[in-house]
């Protein structure tokens, strides 16, 4: 049932029952997941692995990020037509080279091959870096918007006990994520809780995931919507972890996402 714990500034609504952390809490969430969605499959599409590291990006997830750097695929033509034309020329020159080294007639003369030997060289290396600074700022975006999709499809619990996804609240609320112990979270939420009228009205929404064992959760209000599918939670927390969004210990973490789906502050 609900009982009233208290915050200190103020009473936020809280639940008798144990929460369970670990493999335990993944095999019961998952199980309870399974039971309420007819075995669906959590997640909106926008991705086939989480994390950065080895990963096969959907297709859907390549054309969105083209769409962000439209010229993108018109830079890398050029860089790749300009490093085949100079890497031509090179060898050109390098023939011209080995032609006026072993005495032959009619050739440059190397004094005015080498300087165009180097050029060559050096556009070719220009656009061997600048190709690979594309390709790992593309790894980037890429690995981004496959950490935004899996947030986006985390769940919470609404005040009237219904479950939706982070996405479902886009271009409605302004969503504060606050992730740590319980010990930490209370403490966030005594200071939410004394402005909680004003979060509703300019539509924030104040989304706690409590990351250690406790025996008491949150009850959802207008302003508070608990995270729900614990292990979900957990896996996109690991997934920040390792992208290095997300200190592994010193206190909890505030993530702010804009009403638009982008993480807007940490």
């Amino acid at each position: 049932g609900r009982i009233s714990g208290s915050t200190g500034g103020g009473k936020v609504a809280v639940r008798r029952g144990r929460q369970l952390v670990g493999p335990r809490r993944a095999e019961v969430e998952k199980q309870g997941a399974e039971r309420k969605a007819g075995g669906e499959v959590e997640g909106d599409g926008e991705q086939d692995a989480a994390g950065s590291e080895g990963v096969e990006y959907s297709l859907r997830a390549r054309l969105k990020e083209e769409t962000e750097r439209p010229f993108a695929r018109l830079r890398e033509f050029v860089l790749y037509a300009s490093a085949a034309s100079a890497s031509v020329g090179g060898l050109i020159s390098l023939t011209r080279i080995i032609a006026s080294t072993t005495g032959a007639e009619g050739v440059q003369p190397i004094s005015e091959t080498l300087p165009n030997l180097g050029i060559d060289v050096a556009v070719v290396i220009g656009c061997v870096l600048l190709l690979k600074a594309d390709a790992r700022t593309r790894e980037r975006r890429l690995a981004r918007m496959t950490r935004g999709a899996k947030l986006a499809s985390l769940k919470v619990e609404r005040e009237d006990g219904s479950l939706a996804k982070l996405s479902e609240f886009r271009k409605q609320k302004r969503v504060a994520i606050v992730i740590g112990s319980w010990d930490e979270v209370k403490m966030t939420l005594r200071s939410a809780e004394a402005v909680s009228k004003q979060l509703v009205d300019v539509d924030v929404l104040v989304v706690p995931f409590i990351i250690d064992e406790t025996n008491e959760s949150v009850v959802p209000e207008a302003w508070l919507a608990p995270a729900k599918l614990a292990s979900s939670w957990a896996d996109w927390v690991d997934t920040e972890k390792r992208a290095g969004k997300a200190p592994s210990e010193g206190g909890p973490l505030l993530i702010f996402v804009r009403k638009d789906g982008r993480v807007g502050a940490r």
